[in-house]
């Protein structure tokens, strides 16, 4: 059934959480270590055995296990959450991009084992901006979303906007007069030397690329030199961006508890549509 609804999504152009090959089998053993092994099934013989390993079980001794040690088994990732839910009854699971795409795979097995599948829901995405993040958004005329090309590209706005206009524009100019100078040279030696403006392509992008470069290398030598600027996109990167990834992924509700109080989640709640599912920024 998994296999059927793979193939359907792959149809659809989805794309597929979990590999299922045809030789999958949904559980794990645990051996008497405490090891939880993979298990495969064996198409040549119809036995299921445990991956990388000789040893193999019969259906029947597999059973007996559940019947008598279910401890020893646990279900793999599609499988999981109809175990769960059928320990745990859930009204509405509330999950992430990628842990709602599991359903879309495993709602075959629900309907398999006549288990009603659960209600999914996109999990609120929100990034909270705090006073000092905010001020530096809107001195430096930054959007969120321009925090996504990385430090560098917010360092080199800062600078060609505010700090150091007249340099900037030098570059600007610099790197328009390379490309129409070779403009020129391209159009000569299409006329008399055709071979060598090909030649000439590749050595444009050289050119272009050590000045680019070297621009790179002046903003970060501008931001240093402005202690103030240097610490105010570290702050917001750390704040906003916390380890390159939307603070969802590193920081939970108990960084802004602390910060804020009890009343913090009455605030976000009153502020939010829970059935919107866009990503949502809040300044608090």
């Amino acid at each position: 059934a998994v296999l059927e609804r793979n193939a359907e999504l792959e149809k659809e152009n989805y794309q597929l959480q979990v590999l299922v090959e045809k030789d999958s089998f949904p559980f794990f053993i645990h051996n008497e270590k405490g090891e939880r092994l993979a298990l495969r099934r064996n198409l040549a013989n119809g036995k299921i055995r445990i991956q990388k390993s000789d040893i193999e079980f019969e259906v029947e001794e597999l059973l007996e296990i559940a019947r008598t040690a279910p401890q020893n088994l646990s279900p793999n990732a599609l499988l999981r959450s109809v175990v769960q839910d059928y320990l745990l009854p859930t009204l509405r699971y509330f999950g992430g991009a990628a842990e709602i795409a599991y359903f879309a795979q495993n709602s075959a097995i629900y309907e398999t084992l006549d288990r009603p599948v659960t209600p999914i829901v996109h999990r609120a995405s929100l990034t909270f901006i705090e006073p000092r993040p905010a001020r530096t958004l809107r001195k430096y005329e930054i959007d969120f979303t321009d925090l996504f090309g990385g430090k560098e590209s917010v360092q080199a706005k800062i600078v060609e906007r505010f700090l150091n206009q007249t340099t900037a524009r030098v570059f600007s100019e610099v790197e328009e007069n390379i490309n129409r100078q070779l403009n020129l040279l391209a159009e000569n030696l299409n006329v008399n030397e055709p071979t060598l403006a090909d030649n000439l392509v590749n050595r444009r992008k050289k050119i272009l690329w050590h000045v680019a470069a070297l621009r790179k290398k002046y903003h970060r030598a501008e931001i240093l030199k402005n202690e103030v600027a240097a610490n105010r996109v570290e702050c917001l990167f750390t704040s906003l961006l916390p380890h390159h990834a939307l603070q969802e992924r590193t920081l939970n509700a108990v960084t802004f508890l602390n910060l804020y109080g009890a009343n913090f989640v009455e605030w976000i709640y009153e502020a939010i549509e829970a059935d919107e599912t866009e990503h949502r920024i809040l300044y608090l």
